[in-house]
């Protein structure tokens, strides 16, 4: 119990309580602002919501909207990955087109980093306290810094897909 009681504390922190909250409120005609009276009405406003044509209209669209989303996205997902797998001249390049936007989340977090520990930390070495004089406050350490943590991350990302696609084609 020991080692779960952390994730249990933080699931209940960040998932329990806000929904436990959030059906209070779902409960109260409460308008969201601090101060404003807060009256408990019960499930009337779910009753209220289930009368009107629009709201149901709107469950209607967005139900909808997931089930295709769902499908096309595993049909595409699929489709690709068939598309990937097969040995045909320019394979490899369609690889990398697919896995660039995996590539690009890290090199924006990465320059997210470098300007953090490169521009704001600069300021504070200004205050002579020795612990920020360091690797923190030196721009070419940041920068190798991040770019290996980059590198190894998508590394290890692109690892386990080629390893998964050489298993499972024997390609690769």
């Amino acid at each position: 119990m020991g080692l779960l009681a952390p994730s249990l504390i933080a699931f209940c922190i960040v998932v329990i309580i806000p929904t436990c909250i959030g059906f209070f409120y779902s409960l109260t005609n409460w308008n969201g602002i601090v101060g404003s009276d807060i009256k408990f009405v019960g499930f009337q406003n779910f009753i209220d919501i289930l009368r009107e044509m629009t709201h149901l209209y709107m469950l209607f669209i967005y139900c909808a909207f997931s089930v295709c989303a769902v499908v096309l996205v595993n049909f595409v997902g699929f489709a690709l990955a068939l598309l990937v797998t097969q040995k045909f001249r320019g394979a490899t390049l369609l690889r990398g087109i697919f896995f660039m936007p995996n590539m690009i989340g890290g090199l924006l977090l990465g320059f997210t980093w470098q300007f953090i520990f490169i521009s704001i930390l600069k300021l504070f070495k200004k205050t002579g306290i020795a612990a920020f004089s360091g690797w923190l406050s030196n721009g070419n350490r940041i920068y190798r810094i991040v770019d290996f943590d980059c590198v190894a991350d998508v590394g290890i990302y692109d690892d386990r897909i080629y390893c998964a696609d050489s298993a499972d084609t024997g390609i690769g």
